[in-house]
């Protein structure tokens, strides 16, 4: 993956994982989807983007039957439903991108820290609060690779991503 000047990833690798998980998403998605949650959850969050109205739970089930018989993904494949994902209009496909990667980032080298960098400079809240999350959950299987990674990157992390990242962990 190339990233441009200002961090951003310029290519998305090729995946048919990737391929796979966004032809089933939206539709998967927008079947569950709860009109009135979501007006709710655009007016919490002041209309910064649009919502299906999916709780966590609630986004579960759908989130099972599209990665239903999808093969375990590599790193590639990670990047690809990542970026593909946070391309996505409705807050759900972001978390659900989250959902992916707390699932399988163990596949995944140092090389996938850009995409991780790329959402870690997110200004909304709950981006940060996922970036934070995600790491913690690395934690559980190396908790010494995300103290590493997170003394390293601590200017760029917000605050709340660090306190997430390391709740468990300690610095």
């Amino acid at each position: 993956m190339s990233v441009t000047g200002e961090g951003i990833p310029g290519d998305v690798p090729r995946s048919a994982p990737a391929d796979t998980v966004l032809r089933r998403l939206p539709a998967v998605y927008a079947a569950a989807a709860d009109p009135g949650r979501a007006a709710q959850d655009r007016a919490y969050m002041r209309d910064v983007v649009p919502f299906l109205g999916l709780t966590s739970p609630v986004r579960r089930g759908p989130s099972r039957t599209v990665l239903a018989g999808v093969p375990r993904p590599d790193e590639a494949d990670c990047t690809a439903v990542a970026l593909r994902c946070r391309r996505l209009p409705e807050r759900e496909h972001h978390y659900s991108a989250v959902d992916f990667l707390r699932r399988d980032v163990t596949y995944c080298s140092s090389g996938f820290l850009p995409v991780v960098r790329y959402r870690s400079g997110h200004g909304d809240f709950f981006v940060r609060k996922a970036v934070g999350r995600s790491r913690r959950e690395y934690a559980k299987t190396d908790p010494d690779a995300v103290r590493a990674f997170v003394a390293g990157h601590r200017t760029r992390l917000a605050p709340l991503s660090v306190r997430e990242a390391l709740r468990n962990v300690g610095p």
